[in-house]
């Protein structure tokens, strides 16, 4: 069995690959299934399946609530233990209005469970998240408060 030891100087801007986990897990891009007590407006619901959250193994996330741009910050232990900043500035366009900067920002854990993200304080749930679009939020999430 052999080993391969990489070492090397660089900037502070250099991206640092996380480890193995829930940590590599959640990269990439996700589209939102389930966000308890969300309902889709009227006008503009159509715009469901743009709405995405994509995490960076620099620690930034970029997403989208279905039309206005959203970004931030974020980091994640490998026991799964979440955070992420304030989200930064956003258009103000009407559409789906996916809450997904409130859902990363108000989570305290994230897992991946059978090709889900699943985002959570305190044991309940925040946001459910899948690796394709979705035409619309889930069924449980569709009829909440209705």
């Amino acid at each position: 069995m052999a080993a391969v030891l990489v070492a090397g100087c660089g900037s502070d801007d250099e991206v640092t690959p996380r480890d193995a986990g829930v940590e590599r897990n959640i990269l990439g891009t996700w589209y939102p299934w389930d966000i308890p007590a969300y309902v889709p407006p009227g006008f503009g619901a159509d715009s469901f399946p743009e709405a995405t959250v994509t995490f960076k193994e620099n620690g930034t996330w970029t997403g989208s609530d279905g039309c206005n741009g959203q970004g931030g910050d974020y980091e994640i232990a490998a026991d799964g233990t979440f955070s992420a900043g304030e989200p930064g500035p956003s258009t103000l366009m009407g559409c789906a209005n996916v809450p997904n900067a409130t859902v990363l920002h108000s989570s305290t854990k994230a897992s991946v469970e059978g090709g889900m993200l699943v985002l959570s304080l305190n044991g309940t749930t925040t946001g459910r998240y899948l690796r394709e679009p979705q035409v619309a939020p889930s069924p449980s999430a569709s009829v909440a408060d209705r």
